[in-house]
């Protein structure tokens, strides 16, 4: 008898989880599709198409009340979006201001920079997956078969990063991160290349909602770049601090200092050297370094000062405007971050 309660239950789920899919899939084809100036190329379609993939509704989820990603892609030129956004927010607890620091890569941005769409491997992969043997499995089952099968058929063996170890498949919500999706994947090295099969994570609940997988080759700065989704580097807008520097130039080319008054102290830190880095996206350290000398440095341990206007910043101070914006402690130029 709880077994027949069961599968009505399951069954009457599964029904008003198509209807909300239907209706859900309905709304999003009427929403305009945005043009891009330019032609983009087959990487950037693929992933476009893979951050807008309708991968369905569950009324279990709370999608029905925050909205899915792919349903709030839906509509968005990804192409023209800012690569890496930030935030700062001061909170207040026991009569101390602390900053909180807030990073977003664009997920899209982020993976254009590191892969390559790979049409062969991709091809071997579709095929393996319509194989009668292999429809009842799902797609990260076949993933995992489909690099052991390769290496089988290739008489190479599949490894993981430098050509060592198995093959990785990695869930990005299973540790920091930094990206504005989540994204899972299989990382697997072999003589024609490095190469992801990845899926995007287009659902509300990370249980479930994952795009079909897509097989890319490894293309960025080095073999770790597809694992950096928790590092992020924060400097001061540089065409800000140039403008700057010119301004004061200018200032004290018209207004030089009297006879015997000492000169303008020179800054303690050189402009180009001023930048905190993260591979966790809580501690911001100072060029990159912790320890004795550099810990007063981290961003988020200078005092924080809450002001309405640029006029009110103060050296020393991480100034928080009331949009958000940070001003960099040094230069009270605006903080910006990157990849």
């Amino acid at each position: 008898m709880t077994d027949q309660i069961e599968g009505i239950i399951h069954m009457l789920t599964d029904v008003a989880s198509a209807v909300e899919t239907a209706a859900a899939t309905a709304e999003a084809e009427r929403i305009e599709k945005p043009v891009p100036e330019k032609e983009l190329s087959v990487t950037e379609r693929i992933l476009v198409s893979m951050l807008t993939e309708n991968t369905g509704c569950h009324i279990l989820d709370s999608g029905g009340a925050y909205g899915r990603s792919w349903q709030r892609n839906q509509g968005r030129a990804f192409w023209n979006e800012e690569t890496t956004s930030i935030s700062f927010r001061a909170s207040h607890y026991k009569g101390e201001t602390t900053a909180d620091i807030s990073v977003t890569h664009n997920l899209f941005h982020w993976l254009r920079e590191r892969l390559d769409y790979a049409p062969v491997m991709d091809r071997y992969f579709r095929l393996f997956c319509a194989k009668e043997e292999n429809s009842d499995k799902g797609w990260l089952e076949l993933m995992e078969d489909f690099v052991k099968r390769l290496s089988e058929v290739t008489q190479c063996e599949c490894t993981g990063i430098y050509g060592e170890g198995e093959p990785m498949v990695i869930n990005t919500y299973n540790g920091e991160d930094l990206l504005s999706q989540t994204i899972q994947y299989m990382y697997f090295s072999h003589d024609m290349g490095d190469f992801v099969i990845l899926q995007i994570h287009g659902g509300c609940d990370v249980r479930g909602g994952y795009t079909r997988p897509r097989v890319f080759e490894c293309t960025g700065r080095s073999e770790c770049a597809m694992f950096d989704n928790a590092q992020a580097s924060i400097s001061p807008d540089w065409q800000e601090v140039q403008a700057k520097e010119k301004a004061q130039a200018e200032y004290w080319k018209n207004n030089p200092p009297l006879p015997g008054v000492p000169d303008v102290i020179p800054p303690t830190v050189e402009s180009r050297d001023i930048y905190w880095s993260t591979d966790d996206g809580c501690h911001f350290y100072f060029q990159g370094s912790c320890g004795r000398d550099y810990d007063d440095k981290q961003l988020e341990k200078f005092p924080v000062k809450e002001i309405t206007s640029r006029e009110e910043w103060e050296e020393g101070y991480l100034c928080i405007l009331e949009d958000g914006t940070g001003l960099c402690p040094f230069t009270g130029c605006t903080l910006r971050a990157g990849f």
